[in-house]
């Protein structure tokens, strides 16, 4: 009795100890023909290195994995690991412990005709194949779920073909997650998804590479999450977020800067996605970013060439997102924090000689941005060198996400050197710039669109050079006065030119020029500059209304006794003040014109006293003694001039002139 309860018991053992035998030898045999056989009906030949299972531990490994179609290579795998429990089974759970994927390879092609064909697989054709949805019924959900604790990625590569041009291969070297992934089957008809995250990911050695123009669209090193949350779709938050080693749009060989734009560091803090519609982020830095923006030789943009090698994509999507109905996305931003010690560099290569700007130590700080009150102000704070001794600061409140442009900024420039801005200045105005330096205080700001900005400039040793006679009037033009002429009369004594420039106008107007409204703008405050401080010293300011430098920049003419060429102690007071005058501004030269008139013929020439004006002939020695006396006026001024430590040089004397009428006998001074 007792022996035939014992070969009850063990037999029963032998028979599973053996069907576990089998099935571990035929298993694998089994599942790569299974593979095989699949992968021959989507028209593809597969062959596998080896399938095994331990299935008391709960593995299973794949190695070898290759696919080819037509002769080419569209899949690889060299290894997948799936390790699972059998315990949670009980729990109605499939729990997967880890998955390990190394060197997974293949294609996606996307057809004119918009099929996809993943690995070689027609997802279209597969997707007509399987079989129709099973019939709804009343029977309760199978209240099962799946857990992933662990996931690695090694060497993965894929190329994405879109017809006609879009081809680009993709590939990194490490993803991984740890943590947990959990995902309720029986909620997936839910309108929220059933899904539970607490983990932290990370993607390392990231690059897209454009094979048309055989350069990187994007790389970078690292890819981090940290404590990800996410309790279902509604409720996601991050610890944080950051992104090593951004690099974009890579250059050809030979060029300085490998590509078009170089970022170190990206960091974003306590990021939370509310209901899926708002994003709420504490702060945002951005470390050391370098950029070069290059304008070609033929004016078009460098980075044209990557645009439009997307141009086609974008279209395409463009076309399906309109087909969706999404709810209004909106965030909100503390703090966005941009600091580079690189340098941000601009190129023009189409102008006769290279023009290059660059800015280096750049702090950009914006506070408090909510797309969901665009009109509420920003508060912000900019700064950055300019060369090697340039700077530039702002400080104020701002709208960026306003449709409408609102801004209230302070800030100063300092240090600039106008010379690098010659190739500009010579293709624009026709001249260029041969000395100078500028400084100014900004008072920006602007309401709804309508600006009402002042700039205080200051420019020191500033001299510009027209490059034509063409270029000279033509600018001239445009001002309404000799250029040169106003920058000579505006400049002290120490060679500065101190200008307030009212810059004014409705952004949204489609008439509205921001170059012209500078130059209007500066144009007007030389005008008015010249004005307000030529006018003490006796100058004719407006003529009918109109301001003309050609008539109105004449002093009072100094005016002479019949027949005498001393000054008296009133023309002595006016020319003081003209002497002043010319000390505070070395660049102004003025030229004085001596007249006679009637009453100073009759004394000169008393034999010609009682000869009517009609009757009148003077002869060559007759004009010649009333040309001294014009010549001996003209130097009794500049005499005077020169003993007020004036520049004899800056003193222009003009031929003398006689006028028989009833004129004044006068020396005009005019600058």
């Amino acid at each position: 009795m007792n022996r035939a309860i014992k070969y009850s018991v063990v037999w029963p053992i032998v028979l599973l100890l053996v069907l576990l035998v089998i099935l571990r030898l035929t298993l694998s045999p089994i599942t790569k023909s299974a593979i095989g056989s699949w992968f021959e009906q989507q028209g593809i030949e597969s062959s596998i290195e080896d399938i095994s299972f331990e299935i008391s531990d709960g593995l299973l490994s794949l190695t070898g994995l290759v696919g080819t179609a037509d002769g080419k290579q569209v899949l690889a795998l060299e290894r997948a690991n799936i390790s699972w429990s059998w315990s949670s089974l009980f729990d109605s759970q499939l729990r997967l412990k880890s998955i390990t994927i190394d060197g997974l390879a293949f294609d996606v092609e996307r057809g004119p005709d918009a099929r996809m064909v993943v690995a070689g697989i027609d997802l279209d054709k597969l997707g007509s194949e399987q079989d129709p949805a099973p019939t709804p019924t009343d029977e309760e959900p199978v209240e099962w779920s799946i857990l992933l604790q662990q996931l690695e990625i090694n060497n993965f590569n894929t190329c994405y073909l879109a017809m006609p041009q879009y081809d680009y291969c993709n590939g990194f070297e490490t993803l991984s997650w740890k943590g947990d992934v959990s995902l309720d089957l029986a909620a997936l008809a839910e309108p929220s998804l059933a899904l539970k995250v607490d983990g932290d990911f990370k993607l390392s050695k990231l690059k897209i590479h454009n094979n048309r123009l055989e350069r990187a669209l994007l790389g970078f090193d690292e890819f981090s999450m940290r404590q990800v949350h996410v309790d279902s779709l509604d409720n996601i938050s991050i610890d944080s977020i950051s992104l090593l080693t951004l690099a974009i749009m890579e250059r050809g060989e030979g060029s300085e800067q490998a590509q078009i734009t170089h970022l170190e560091k990206l960091q974003i803090d306590q990021l939370k996605l509310e209901q899926m519609s708002h994003l709420v982020i504490a702060e945002v830095n951005l470390l050391n970013h370098q950029a070069s923006l290059v304008n070609q030789a033929d004016k078009q943009l460098e980075i044209n060439e990557w645009l439009e090698a997307g141009q086609d994509r974008a279209a395409d999507s463009s076309e399906s997102v309109a087909t969706e109905s999404t709810s209004e996305f909106t965030f909100a931003i503390e703090k966005v924090n941009y600091q580079t010690k690189k340098s941000l560099e601009y190129q023009d290569l189409s102008l006769a000689k290279p023009f290059v700007v660059k800015l280096d130590e750049i702090e950009l700080v914006l506070e408090n941005l909510d797309s969901r009150q665009p009109e509420a102000e920003s508060h912000m704070r900019y700064a950055a060198r300019v060369a090697e001794r340039g700077l530039i600061k702002l400080e104020g409140s701002i709208t960026p996400l306003d449709s409408t442009a609102s801004f209230d900024l302070d800030g100063k420039i300092e240090g600039i050197d106008l010379r690098d801005l010659s190739p500009f200045t010579a293709d624009v105005i026709g001249h260029k710039v041969k000395s100078g330096q500028l400084d100014a205080v900004l008072n920006l700001k602007a309401d709804d669109n309508i600006l009402a900005s002042e700039v205080d400039l200051t420019l020191h040793q500033f001299n510009l050079t027209a490059l034509s006679k063409a270029d000279q009037e033509k600018i001239d033009s445009s001002f309404g006065f000799p250029l040169n002429t106003s920058l000579s009369l505006l400049k002290d004594r120490n060679n500065k030119i101190a200008l307030t420039v009212p810059i004014t106008g409705d952004l949204l107007n489609p008439d509205f020029d921001p170059s012209d409204a500078i130059t209007q703008a500066t144009s007007t405050a030389i005008t008015t500059a010249v004005l307000n401080y030529y006018t003490p010293f006796g100058l004719v300011t407006l003529a009918d209304g109109l301001f003309s430098l050609a008539t109105a920049l004449s002093f009072e003419p100094v005016i002479f006794a019949d027949g005498r060429s001393d000054i008296g102690q009133v023309d002595a007071s006016s020319l003081d003040k003209i002497s002043s005058l010319m000390q505070d501004r070395p660049g102004v030269d003025v030229t004085l014109c001596g007249f006679t008139n009637s009453a100073d013929r009759k004394l000169l020439l008393p034999e010609t006293a009682e000869i009517t004006a009609d009757e009148l002939e003077l002869d060559s020695d007759q004009l010649a003694q009333l040309a001294r006396l014009g010549d001996a006026r003209e130097a009794a001024i500049k005499d005077f001039l020169v003993s007020r430590q004036i520049d004899p040089a800056r003193l222009v004397l003009c031929a003398p002139e006689h006028a028989e009428d009833e004129s004044l006998a006068r020396v005009e001074i005019s600058i």
